[in-house]
């Protein structure tokens, strides 16, 4: 015979709390005043460990040594033994009683019960676990044979095989008594997963709105300990799986260990593990999601003992270690963690009643009602105080954020800068007050407003390749769909006529649930503070075909002027180098003529010429060269392109005093040019201009 750990625990127990006897225990007298009577003190039972006896070996064979049982429940345990029990019923009046034998534990895998059939014979009726759930004579979740006995006694045999634990009350209850039964119990039940669905949906409805995974983790965990309760209080086999008879005894096993799973996902996010110890955190987290995970493969293949076994073990491991981490974090750490103690808590109520219930499975505990019903009280406990720690993390977050906007929000209407954010049609969303000191504008009056129209030349209201050059830098910041930019922009003045140069900083976020897509700030530009030990500087460049480069570039070129000239002198310089090196783009290096600017940006497709150029292995390959030399008298800049050159000495007499030549919306980049040199000079061929800036005043004169 083969002795397990299941088997011989219990059996120890039952033998030194009863009595050997070879004589049937007193007979159980059924009359019209039965309500629910115990009859497990009133049962004999004999341990078949080979499986080998039948109802004629038991039936009247005075030989056997029958066992009395002691107890108020009949409780074996985990055994592969089969168990006969036998039983007297005494119909002490004279008519035939009707009434219910029930066994009170949903997860027998088979009960045989032996009727005498008053001819010498018995009749099988069968029930349990492993048998579809309309062959049972009541449709209940735990096992009633319907009994109508003639007046006078009569001894009933039961045989019992199950791999699941032998834990139950034998009892005797009229129909009125079942009644009341199903009153009583029932809505407790639906009170119970009433909450557990509650739960679930609210936290379902939180993970919605935040997206924080601790709350799909909880609600998978209410979810599945609420499933396991449906299935081990018998309800699955009715409601969901009622045909299943292998399903319903490996389900308990494989839900319970994936809620280990979620469950310890759950944890370690509620209390905030990964951000307080990141290493113990990744090094943990493997652990924590394959042995459950294997665990609950395994139990649907291997003996189903040893699956429940391997359970308790981790059970218990799981349950140390979980509560281990919350003691350590909730009172040791500094500073220590409000949802670690919220955790220890409500594991703590678990660990007490999670072992009463594993010992009473294993029979070392008497069956009662706390006894059966300690998971459910332990689990309710524990999912409400979670639930009021989620709520605590949620409202203490939420204060971290009120405070975190607080300082944000003082941060922003503090600062000397303006802050501003963009959607994506460019339109202003918030801008802070800063505005006003800068711009002159009221924040009012230009939320809604296009960022674009912000932007003016300063020598043009009209043609605004400022706008171009921003533009272009915010279709590359959406396009990438991350990242910054930042570059040096013109922007309208309401008391003034003359725009203000502003250095702009753009980033886009990315992230919807901001409300914004671009968040940007606006400020003064700071002169470089090394540009007074200045003494002379040479550079040369070849430049790509983009504006946005050609806005950088003469950013550059003209950076290190303010030792030597006034701001306006450098603005002008600045946007002057611009336009000439947009002109070496534009009609040298991409072969933009007069009247094809003209007519692009009459029908609004300019911008989209440009790229087309940009992108066309004609011209993509094509470079400015920008040769550029700085001392204390004079500020030198060549620019050469790689194109056919144009016809300057037309454009360098454009008059914009005529009318017919106004109404052009561009060609006033080189009247611009001549304004801030004092020296422009173009090659023959046109596709070449030299700039010269000198900080002592002479005559200008144009070649």
């Amino acid at each position: 015979m083969k002795i397990t750990f299941f088997k011989i625990l219990p059996i120890f127990l039952l033998m030194t709390g009863t009595s050997t006897l070879s004589y049937s225990s007193e007979p159980i007298p059924v009359d019209d005043t039965l309500t629910t009577k115990n009859i497990s003190r009133n049962v004999d039972y004999i341990e078949d460990t080979g499986k080998k006896l039948t109802i004629d070996n038991i039936a009247g064979n005075k030989s056997l040594k029958w066992v009395q049982n002691t107890k108020r429940g009949i409780n074996f345990g985990y055994s592969k033994s089969q168990f006969w029990l036998r039983f007297t019923v005494d119909n002490n009046t004279k008519k035939n009683q009707s009434w219910l034998l029930e066994a009170d534990f949903p997860l027998i895998d088979l009960i045989e019960l032996f009727v005498p059939d008053g001819r010498g014979h018995f009749r099988i009726r069968k029930t349990g676990y492993t048998l579809p759930f309309n062959s049972r004579d009541m449709k209940y979740i735990n096992y009633i044979f319907k009994m109508n006995q003639k007046p006078g006694k009569i001894t009933f045999f039961m045989r019992i095989d199950s791999l699941n634990s032998i834990n139950f009350n034998l009892n005797m209850l009229s129909y009125d008594s079942f009644l009341d039964e199903l009153n009583n119990y029932l809505p407790v039940y639906w009170l119970f997963f009433g909450l557990m669905i509650v739960m679930a949906l609210y936290n379902l409805f939180i993970f919605a709105s935040t997206r924080e995974r601790e709350h799909i983790y909880f609600a998978s965990f209410v979810v599945l300990y609420a499933l396991f309760e449906f299935n081990f209080k018998g309800f699955a086999s009715q409601y969901l799986w009622p045909n299943a008879t292998w399903w319903p005894s490996r389900a308990n096993p494989f839900l319970v260990n994936l809620f280990i799973l979620v469950i310890d996902l759950f944890i370690i996010k509620f209390i905030g593990l990964r951000e307080r110890y990141p290493k113990f955190f990744w090094r943990l987290l493997p652990v924590i999601i394959t042995l459950p995970v294997l665990f609950a493969v395994l139990s649907l293949f291997i003996d189903l003992q040893m699956s429940l076994f391997i359970l308790y073990v981790s059970i218990i491991g799981d349950m140390v270690l979980l509560l281990a981490i919350a003691i350590y974090m909730g009172f040791f750490q500094r500073p220590p963690s409000r949802q670690a103690r919220i955790a220890m808590f409500a594991f703590f109520i678990f660990v007490i009643m999670v072992p009463i219930v594993i010992l009473t499975m294993l029979g070392m505990l008497p069956s009662n009602f706390f006894t059966r019903w300690a998971l459910q009280l332990g689990a309710s406990i524990a999912v409400v105080l979670l639930s009021i720690g989620i709520a605590d993390k949620i409202n203490f977050m939420k204060n971290i954020i009120q405070i975190a906007e607080r300082k944000y929000r003082h941060l922003v209407e503090s600062t000397n800068d303006i802050i501003f954010t963009l959607d994506e049609n460019n339109l202003i969303l918030t801008i802070n007050g800063a505005v006003k000191n800068h711009l002159g504008y009221d924040t009012e009056e230009v939320i809604h407003t296009n960022f674009l129209d912000l932007i003016q030349e300063s020598w043009s209201k009209n043609y605004n390749i400022a706008q171009l050059i921003a533009l272009e830098y915010i279709s590359d910041l959406k396009n990438n769909k991350k990242g910054s930019v930042q570059f040096r922009t013109t922007v309208k003045d309401k008391y003034s006529h003359e725009p203000k140069e502003l250095s702009v900083s753009l980033e886009y976020t990315g992230d919807k649930d901001t409300g914004y897509a671009i968040l940007g700030k606006a400020s003064r530009i700071v002169d470089d503070a090394l540009t007074q030990f200045l003494v002379t500087e040479q550079y040369e460049y070849d430049l790509n075909n983009y504006f946005s480069n050609a806005d950088l570039m003469s950013q550059r070129l003209s950076r290190n002027l303010y030792r030597f000239a006034t701001p306006s002198t450098i603005s002008s310089v600045r946007v002057a180098i611009r336009e000439a090196i947009i002109n070496a783009i534009e009609h040298g290096n991409l072969g933009l003529t007069f009247e094809e600017k003209t007519k692009s940006q009459l029908d609004g497709t300019y911008f989209d010429l440009i790229k087309e150029r940009q992108f066309d292995s004609l011209f993509k390959k094509k470079k400015v060269t920008i040769e550029y030399s700085l001392n204390e008298e004079r500020a030198v800049y060549k620019i050469s392109d790689e194109g056919a050159g144009f016809d300057y000495f037309t454009m360098m007499n454009f008059d914009p005093e005529n009318n017919d030549d106004v109404i052009l919306p561009h060609g006033r980049g080189l009247i611009l040019i001549q304004h801030a040199f004092d020296i422009v000079k173009f090659n023959k061929k046109g596709n070449q201009i030299i700039l010269v800036k000198h900080f002592k005043r002479t005559k200008k004169r144009h070649i």
